[in-house]
């Protein structure tokens, strides 16, 4: 991979779509080859990207260890990580494919919990393979077939999957990606070098691919939550804005040190990949004679399968506003999509959210046909799709829509609970936002700063209303509270300082809270939360603001 980049990337575009993903670093080798402790540039070994293992860890591959199960019909509960390889196999499956252990290692004795593994992922593997996909994070599937599709990679020998912390087997973390993105011409007639065509073939000719993809692929609710999955990105993360300048800012890094490098290694231009007699390489390998003309061809071919995949996906309806806040005297209209495959048809839709095509295809019962401009008198989120007479449906277009809402402040918006430090466990932790106006406020893209992140999806919070952001939604158990979502960072008990963001950047709050200096000492860590004792009034700096909440782990989503 000339362009030295292709691991780094992919990587990073995977960790982007939530997922865990091996951390990189590029660094410049030396090895002190005669042992002198000197280092010169006869030592220079050039570039690499120095890549984190794979391996169970709060902070990279997060699943659950395994323990004995208390009760049947499973022997064990937690989670486990393997690899689909074409070498070195611990094992082969029911099915045939060669599969290696992760987590636990190949290397720990444990026979029976390894029996329980092999078990699990044939059963597994079964049932996928007569259509019941109930066990797979379907989620994670998609966009593994996303990331294979978008590069156009062809090796599946480094394959990973988990069962993840809710029982469900999860593709990733991504891994061996140097044969994508055009860097190959195996798999002729239609090789991994051309824009065009799908994968297919590369998933059905060895044993390192998991069966189930000829089946996902077939059924039409997976090929419907793909094509959905792709229109999200491309119009958010994914778009040729974004990529290509990840491979700018790359290649910028890289620009001072890929000269040394192909100093001390000469392949710029020549067939280095020699398989049989013949290079391994696309066909413009021997042209590329310079790194800025690598950078030009990763860039050229990733823009031009971009649009290829488009073209194959069929556009979902527009709106004449995607979504935000609109006046109650304006209408919404729908039309034909663009910038996708084009589809006819009649567009469904739902102001509820759902989705108005039910599994299996058939018209959601809450959806209706559009044929005029809606009118909104309240918030709704409106979920669209074309279908035509056939049966086959558009892709999705969901956005939300706030009627009369004025914009978040600091005359409107403030902190109104806090449990920094709660008894026992940091689980229970959360922040709570309270709008202390008479009239709806407008969230999106509001952003928590400073000790912890977080940025509010497009949502209203009514006069008198709560919302709240927390370290583990999982920890509030069935409570029905209005949680946000959780934050990246952590709530330090000594104190911290938390900055509210407004959607154009400045700042509506600064909030510091701190252990000592007047403020209740029941809420550090003896259960009790922060509470204010009067929203209207100013001084949320201020220890004389704030009460100790009369019990335990406050009154998170109401106010006291």
């Amino acid at each position: 991979d000339r362009s030295l980049m292709r691991n780094h990337l992919t990587f990073r575009w995977w960790e982007a779509l939530g997922y865990d993903s091996p951390r990189t670093r590029y660094l410049e080798l030396f090895l002190d080859m005669d042992g002198d402790r000197v280092f010169t540039m006869n030592d220079y070994q050039g570039v690499y990207v120095l890549t984190e293992k794979i391996k169970r860890s709060a902070d990279r591959l997060d699943i659950k260890g395994i323990q004995p199960a208390t009760d049947a019909p499973e022997p064990f509960t937690g989670s486990y990580a393997i690899e689909a390889t074409n070498v070195n196999q611990d094992w082969i499956s029911a099915k045939g494919i060669r599969l290696k252990y992760v987590e636990p290692r190949e290397s720990e004795p444990l026979p029976e919990i390894k029996e329980w593994i092999r078990n699990h992922y044939d059963r597994v593997e079964a049932a996928v393979l007569a259509n019941n996909f109930e066990d797979l994070d379907i989620q994670s599937h998609v966009d593994y077939d996303i990331m294979r599709e978008l590069s156009r990679n062809i090796d599946g020998a480094s394959t990973f999957l988990s069962l993840n912390r809710e029982g469900k087997v999860q593709m990733g973390p991504l891994w061996d990606y140097n044969q994508s993105f055009g860097l190959t011409s195996l798999f002729a007639p239609n090789p991994g070098w051309k824009t065009e065509g799908w994968n297919v073939e590369y998933m059905t000719q060895s044993a390192h691919w998991m069966k189930w993809w000829v089946p996902l692929g077939d059924n039409l609710d997976y090929q419907t939550a793909w094509n959905d999955r792709w229109v999200e990105l491309r119009e958010s993360l994914f778009t040729d804005e974004a990529l290509l300048g990840d491979i700018a800012t790359t290649a910028a890094l890289l620009e001072e040190s890929q000269r040394r490098n192909f100093e001390r290694w000469d392949i710029l231009g020549k067939a280095i990949w020699v398989t049989g007699g013949g290079t391994r390489a696309d066909p413009g390998e021997s042209e590329r004679d310079t790194f800025a003309k690598e950078v030009a061809y990763i860039s050229e071919w990733l823009t031009a399968r971009l649009a290829w995949i488009d073209s194959q996906v069929p556009a979902p309806p527009s709106f004449n506003q995607n979504g935000g806040v609109i006046h109650s005297d304006s209408l919404v209209e729908m039309s034909e999509g663009q910038g996708f495959k084009p589809f006819g048809g009649t567009i469904h839709f739902t102001l509820d959210g759902t989705d108005p095509r039910d599994p299996g295809g058939t018209i959601a019962p809450g959806a209706a046909p559009y044929s005029d401009s809606i009118s909104l008198v309240e918030d709704a989120m409106i979920s669209a799709r074309s279908r035509s007479i056939f049966g086959k449906w558009s892709s999705l277009r969901r956005a939300t829509f706030l009627v009369d809402v004025v914009p978040a402040d600091a005359d409107n918006l403030t902190i109104s609970e806090i449990h920094y430090n709660p008894l026992g466990t940091d689980d229970g932790e959360f922040i709570e936002l309270a709008n202390r106006s008479d009239q709806s406020i407008d969230l999106t893209n509001v952003r928590l700063t400073g000790a912890v992140e977080f940025t509010f999806e497009a949502i209203s919070l009514k006069p008198g209303a709560v919302i709240l952001v927390v370290e583990d939604p999982e920890a509030f158990g069935l409570h029905d509270l209005p949680i946000a979502g959780k934050w990246q960072g952590a709530l330090r008990n000594s104190g911290e300082m938390i900055d509210v963001l407004g959607a154009d950047g400045t700042t509506i709050l600064t909030f510091t809270y701190k252990d000592r200096d007047g403020w209740p000492e029941a809420a550090d860590g003896k259960g009790r939360s922060l509470e204010r004792f009067d929203l209207k009034a100013n001084g949320l700096n201020e220890p004389s603001s704030w009460r100790a909440s009369d019990i335990d782990g406050g009154s998170p989503g109401s106010l006291p």
